[in-house]
């Protein structure tokens, strides 16, 4: 019994951490680079039309981006990007984002 217990658990603990890091519409999104041929930047913009780049992410190659309408998780895992939804002060340098850009064009 006990071994079921710490099972589900377990499994209500891993997909939590999946709902938190899910990227949302509108919200700030860290992309991480996973191979290092990897180009963040361009594979936000092909995986959603009106992408906001903020500024570099914490990690080395990371870039945060906001996208009014979300972005496609498959199109960006496939291009080796690891997109994560978090708040703006865990993605990066809080002045980066003063002078965020504009949507490109």
């Amino acid at each position: 019994m006990n071994y079921a217990a710490a099972v589900h658990a377990g499994f209500a603990t891993f997909l939590l951490l999946i709902c938190l890091t899910l990227p949302r519409p509108g919200a700030n999104v860290l992309l991480v680079p996973l191979r290092a041929d990897s180009q963040p930047v361009r594979a936000a913009m092909s995986a959603a039309r009106d992408v906001s780049l903020l500024g570099p992410g914490m990690l080395k190659g990371s870039v945060v981006v906001r996208s009014g309408h979300g972005l496609m998780l498959g199109r960006l895992l496939a291009q080796g990007v690891l997109p994560i939804g978090v708040p703006a002060l865990l993605c990066g340098q809080p002045d980066a984002y003063q002078g965020s850009t504009g949507s490109p064009e």
